[in-house]
């Protein structure tokens, strides 16, 4: 049950999404930019926040479009090829 569409920012995009202990979609987040962005890692703390990483070419929008968290635009550029990246969420999917 349950279910959100998203479009890819470019050509890869990282995704995160939360179920239940019976399976069923809770949320998603999306973040990306026009070049491959990839989420590599994850884990979840004590308190159940989730942790993502990985790496990001370019520029990369790491913004909650559609979330009920901020909308606001975040956007972040690389100081070389390519830049890692770590972010930690809410419980429910906010940063």
């Amino acid at each position: 049950p349950g279910s959100e569409n998203r479009t890819s920012n470019g050509f890869h995009d990282i995704s995160l999404s939360k179920f239940n202990p019976d399976g069923d979609f809770i949320w998603v987040r999306t973040m990306g930019g026009g070049s491959n962005d990839e989420g590599w890692g994850g884990a979840v703390d004590a308190s159940g926040s989730p942790f993502i990483t990985g790496f990001f070419f370019d520029s990369v929008e790491f913004a909650q479009t559609g979330s009920p968290c901020n909308d606001a635009s975040d956007i972040h550029d690389t100081i070389g090829f390519a830049d890692a990246f770590l972010v930690k969420f809410t419980p429910d999917g906010c940063w």
